[in-house]
C-alpha cells in the first residue's frame, strides 16, 4: 500500500512538472521571476552590509518589552526559521509547482520592500540585544544570513512564514501551521530583543499589502497554471 502511495504520487509530480515544463507562459513566467528574486535578494544583500556598518544607532523605548523577559531562544530563533522556509518551498516544488512563479515573486518584493524600510529607518536593536553574545556560534550558512544588527523593520522572521501562510492558504493545514509559526517567531525575537513590537506587528499588514499588489499585478497569469496540474 506504502509503496502504491509512493509511485502515485512521484507519477503525479512528474507528470504536473511535465505539463507546466511544456508550457511556454509558464516557463517566462518562472525565468522572469527567478530574475525578479534573484535581483531583490541582491538588494537586500547589499543593504543588510550597508546597515550592518552604522554605528551609534539610537535605541528607543517599547512598552511591551518593557514587560516581557528576555529570554534566550538562540535556537528556536536560528533553526525555526530555516526548518519553515525550507518547509514551504519543498511543499511547492513538491506538490504546487504552479505556485513557484508567483512564490517567486512574492518572497522578492517582500525582500524589496524590506531593504527600502531598512535604508530609511536608522534604529538600534532593543536594549538587550541578544545576537552579538552568540553569533559565533553560527558562521555557516543560512544561519550566519540570520546574525545581523540593523535590520529592523520589519521583522523577517515574522513575514517569512505570514508570506508562506498567504501563499499556501488553499491548504488549511499549511495556512493554520504557517500562521502559528510566524506568530511564535513573533515572540521568540521580541522575548530575545531582537525587534521592537512595532517590527513585529507592521510585518503582518505590510506583507498582506505585498501579497495582495503581486496577486494583483501578477495573479491573472500565475495562478492560471493551476489548471495545467489537474
Amino acid at each position: 500500500m506504502l509503496n502504491l502511495t509512493i509511485s502515485v504520487s512521484v507519477n503525479r509530480f512528474l507528470k504536473n512538472w511535465g505539463r507546466l515544463l511544456a508550457s511556454k507562459k509558464y516557463l517566462f513566467s518562472l525565468f522572469l521571476s527567478l530574475m525578479i528574486w534573484a535581483a531583490g535578494y541582491i538588494f537586500y544583500r547589499q543593504v543588510i552590509v550597508y546597515v550592518d556598518n552604522l554605528k551609534g544607532l539610537p535605541t528607543v523605548g517599547d512598552l511591551l518589552l518593557d514587560m516581557l523577559p528576555i529570554v534566550d531562544l538562540r535556537y528556536v530563533y536560528a533553526y525555526s526559521i530555516v526548518v519553515i522556509m525550507a518547509m514551504i518551498w519543498v511543499y511547492v516544488i513538491f506538490l504546487r509547482p504552479d505556485l513557484l512563479p508567483f512564490g517567486l515573486k512574492f518572497f522578492a518584493f517582500v525582500f524589496i520592500v524590506r531593504a527600502a524600510f531598512i535604508t530609511f529607518t536608522h534604529l538600534g536593536p532593543p536594549v538587550g540585544f541578544l545576537i552579538p553574545s552568540f553569533a559565533s556560534e553560527f558562521t555557516v550558512w543560512p544561519f550566519n544570513d540570520l546574525m545581523h544588527s540593523n535590520d529592523l523593520f520589519f521583522s523577517g522572521h515574522v513575514a517569512y512564514p505570514f508570506m508562506g501562510a498567504l501563499m499556501l492558504r488553499h491548504s488549511k493545514v499549511m495556512f493554520y501551521l504557517l500562521l502559528v509559526c510566524s506568530i511564535l517567531m513573533g515572540v521568540t525575537v521580541l522575548l530575545m530583543r531582537i525587534h521592537y513590537t512595532i517590527d513585529v506587528a507592521a510585518a503582518f499588514f505590510i506583507v498582506y499589502g505585498i501579497y495582495a499588489a503581486v496577486k494583483k499585478v501578477f495573479g491573472p497569469m500565475d495562478l492560471s497554471f493551476y489548471k495545467l496540474t489537474r
